[in-house]
Order: structure tokens, then sequence, then C-alpha cells
């Protein structure tokens, strides 16, 4: 049974692309949505919906494969150069668990390309197997994990009339856990 589905949004205007994995199987899921990371999202509303083309890549039948073809797509466009909205590696939510799984066992940091691209690709079946043991983090490292990819990718260059961040704070939520910008930041 079909679980999901793996694409790639691309921008006509300056050729940047997103990849992207989704669980919503629905007719008007697949044709519309573009993705939704931070970077993704400003772009959308910088370009508007019309400037964007989305190709389904592959439907999959398993969490652990689709997180796999995720992580190797993202992998083969920035080894070839690909200038990418993603800001991590793609898969799970656990993403820094994979990053030191696959440190501990091939030795290999995604910002060396060419290697994390022959690994992904070429030990499928070991990259799946170190996908499968890794579980749902905490929700403290969760929450540290989000903040983290959120001040690499947020403008944080005002102060939230929201929740009152500073100036290069994350905004929270209302349980003190950091979230995405408020609007009109």
């Amino acid at each position: 049974m079909t679980i999901g589905y793996l694409y790639l949004t691309r921008n006509r205007a300056n050729n940047m692309a997103y990849v992207g994995q989704s669980s919503r199987l629905d007719a008007q899921n697949v044709q519309s949505y573009l993705g939704s990371g931070d970077l993704m999202l400003r772009a959308i509303d910088k370009f508007g919906t019309d400037s964007f083309h989305k190709e389904v890549l592959g439907y999959f039948d398993d969490q652990n494969s689709l997180d796999h073809a995720e992580i190797l797509k993202i992998a083969e466009l920035r080894n070839a150069g690909e200038s990418l909205y993603n800001s991590g590696i793609g898969g799970p939510r656990a993403e820094s668990a994979l990053r030191e799984a696959m440190f501990s066992r091939f030795g290999i940091i995604p910002r060396l390309t060419q290697q994390w691209l022959d690994i992904v690709a070429n030990s499928s079946v070991e990259v799946k197997s170190l996908l499968a043991s890794i579980e749902e983090p905490e929700p403290d490292d969760f929450y540290r994990e989000l903040e983290a990819q959120l001040l690499m990718t947020q403008d944080l260059g005002s102060l939230c009339p929201r929740c009152n961040a500073n100036v290069g704070e994350v905004c929270r939520t209302k349980t003190g856990n950091p979230s995405r910008n408020h609007a009109r930041r």
C-alpha cells in the first residue's frame, strides 16, 4: 500500500529546486502542494506559485524507502552543484541522529558531497538499516534541532510583535518551544 511520494519542485525564475515528500495522496495535494521548507515557503511568497513546476519522482510503500529516496535525490542534486531550497539532508525528522549514525558507520559528513552521494547510492541497504534504527527524537532534542535549522533559514532581523522575540532570536510558541516566524515579523 502506498504511504507517500517523493517530488521535486523547481523555480522557473531561478532554477532552484526543492525535494520533498508527502503522505497526502489525494489528487489536489499531489497536483498543488509545492513544499513547506522555510526557504521554499519564502520563495513561493516572493515568486508566486505560477513560477514553480512540480514533478512527482515516485510513490513508495514504506517510510524507510521514501526517506532514503529523498536523501539520495538531495545528495545527487547537491553533488551536481544545484542550488536547493532544502536546508537539510532530507529523510527523517531526526536528521542530526542520521548524520551522526552515518559518520559513525561510514566516517562521512554531508558536506563531502561526492563521498556522501557514493555512500547513500551504493550502500542503500546499510543506509536504510541506519534509517530504521533511528527513533523519533525526544521533544527537547527535536526542538533543539528545529531551533538550529530555524536560525539558519529564518529572517530574524526584527523584533516579533506577537511573541516579543528579540532580533536574532527564534519565535516561541505558548509552550516556549521554537516556532517558525510569526506573520509580519
